[in-house]
């Protein structure tokens, strides 16, 4: 399997960038810079493909993303999920499920969910499950 498939999408590590998810992590995407910074004579390629790397080659002018890896995502989601609801709180328990064409991420308890997402790429599931949990503020 490459590396790219074990690793959050640009997509997505942008947009978790965006809402504040921290900065470090194994992989990073790199812009698409063609020669090494100097202060002078970098090169930024306008719709070229970022690509990973394990080092943050990321500068002032060019940001740099977290790919973050399975096991990394795995550390930052909660294990259970405490809202409340009128005068009681719900407690929604993390679940996950592989299917032949996909995985599916959930937070649930024995009389409903809260939310769920599904992807082919596991990677892709619980990163989009981070999102959400982020803009709604769960986390």
């Amino acid at each position: 399997m490459e590396k790219e498939n074990q690793v959050v999408n640009i997509k997505l590590a942008k947009l978790m960038d965006e809402l504040g998810f921290k900065q470090d992590s194994v992989f990073y995407w790199n812009p698409p810079v063609t020669t090494e910074f100097d202060g002078s004579n970098e090169e930024y390629q306008e719709g070229q493909p970022y690509t990973l790397d394990n080092i943050n080659k990321g500068f002032a002018y060019f940001k740099s993303y977290p790919a973050y890896t399975v096991a990394e995502l795995w550390n930052m989601l909660p294990a259970l999920i405490s809202i409340k609801k009128r005068v009681r709180y719900h407690e929604y328990f993390l679940r996950i499920d592989k299917f032949t064409l996909g995985h599916k991420i959930s937070y649930e308890n024995d009389k409903d969910f809260l939310w769920a997402t599904v992807a082919q790429n596991i990677v892709d599931s619980m990163s989009e499950m981070l999102i959400y949990l982020k803009e709604n503020k769960l986390i």
